[in-house]
């Protein structure tokens, strides 16, 4: 019982982390390329599902807003085939 009271809390053990800047990476990419955080995301969405449309906006060909909106245009299009030719209505 007379241990059980000297025994204190170990202070030795807390936790050392390195000091980080917080924030989401789309974020900090937005910063350093002076865009908006959510054009990031749709250009990630756009590299991943279309990357041809990326293309264009990286020669300046096409501007950012307008390859969200082919992207999805583009999608909608491959989704409307694939319901047709699941459908037998596919001509």
């Amino acid at each position: 019982m007379e241990a059980k009271k000297r025994r204190g809390t170990r202070r030795d053990l807390a936790e050392r982390f390195p000091s980080s800047d917080f924030g989401e990476a789309r974020d900090k990419a937005a910063e350093k390329f002076e865009a908006n955080p959510h054009y990031v995301t749709d250009a990630k969405q756009i590299a991943k599902d279309a990357p041809e449309i990326l293309e264009h906006v990286k020669q300046g060909k096409l501007e950012k807003q307008l390859a969200v909106e082919a992207k999805k245009r583009q999608l909608a299009t491959q989704n409307n085939n694939a319901g047709r030719a699941a459908s037998g209505k596919f001509s």
